[in-house]
């Protein structure tokens, strides 16, 4: 049983009858997604930070999270998207998008 809202839009009822029906949720963009988990850090000393050399890439990852307490590195080959969704920022009707 569809528990959603009675109320579609006509652009719904065109992709339906196309079947072309995907619920993504609310997009929102990686770089209000990163502000969001560097608010939210910013309470604990900490940021997320992107790899910006090759060299460090393979140890780092792609993204990294550090400590200006402690001036270290204190997680490495961070998903955005999985922390986000962690700290609470991303809720479960928006989808991060590139």
């Amino acid at each position: 049983m569809d528990t959603r809202n009675d109320e579609v839009t006509t652009e719904e009822m065109e992709d339906r009858s196309m079947g072309t029906v995907e619920v993504s949720g609310v997009p929102v963009s990686f770089q209000a997604v990163f502000q969001r988990i560097n608010r939210r850090l910013a309470g604990a000393q900490q940021a997320l930070r992107i790899t910006r050399s090759d060299r460090w890439r393979s140890d780092l990852g792609e993204y990294y999270i550090v400590d200006f307490n402690r001036h270290t590195i204190v997680a490495t080959h961070v998903y955005p998207e999985a922390l986000a969704r962690e700290l609470g920022v991303l809720q479960p009707w928006e989808s991060c998008r590139a």
